[in-house]
């Protein structure tokens, strides 16, 4: 006997290898000191603000993405026409799992067709335990839906986002080297810090 969504089960599988690749590219990246930090000194005598300039992420990193939400997204849909070839006794080209932006929408794309593919208990799970959409539980099902659908017809463009800077060393006119504390992100703005005398 064949295990239970054996074809999804494979693409989470490769889903996997596509993130571990995903992960190897960002720390060669960050390893590469690809960005440079310089302090910008406010000449009427405010607070110092930190600038970052980071690299590009290479492009491969797109292209990994996309192969790696693609398998996401497919794994699930595997596993609904499992469960409608169960239902039905055959699979429909046209049925993938239901995910929508809002609750609304997700209950009225199962109420229609849907609910002839499979069994109420499963509607029941996906609308209210795993909740496919903005807002929901599982929002980020949608996001990845909606990466994996962008990814279809045009490369994504990974926007890079950093949360903090940290290790940064000032060095004073004499020479003496004086270590800065971890510089948080606000509103994706780097916070300035007062004005040290060095």
């Amino acid at each position: 006997m064949t295990k239970p969504f054996k074809e999804a089960r494979l693409k989470i599988e490769r889903a996997k290898e596509h993130i571990n690749h995903l992960n190897l590219i960002a720390r060669n990246f960050a390893e590469t000191k690809s960005h440079e930090a310089f302090i910008e000194h406010d000449p009427e005598g405010g607070d110092d603000l930190l600038k970052v300039r980071a690299g590009l992420l290479p492009e491969d990193f797109a292209l990994v993405l996309g192969d790696a939400a693609h398998n996401l997204i497919t794994a699930l849909d595997y596993a609904i026409n499992e469960i409608e070839f169960e239902v039905r006794g055959f699979r429909s080209k046209y049925t993938k799992f239901p995910m929508y932006e809002t609750r609304d929408a997700l209950k009225g794309a199962v109420n229609g067709g849907f609910k002839e593919k499979a069994p109420e208990q499963v509607i029941d799970c996906i609308v209210d335990i795993v909740q496919p959409y903005l807002g929901g539980y599982n929002a980020i099902l949608y996001c990845l839906y909606t990466i994996e659908m962008e990814d279809k017809h045009r490369l994504l463009i990974p926007k890079l986002e950093m949360k903090f800077v940290d290790g940064i060393i000032l060095e004073n006119d004499a020479g003496v080297e004086i270590p800065v504390s971890t510089w948080l992100i606000v509103d994706e703005k780097i916070a300035s810090q007062p004005n040290q005398r060095v």
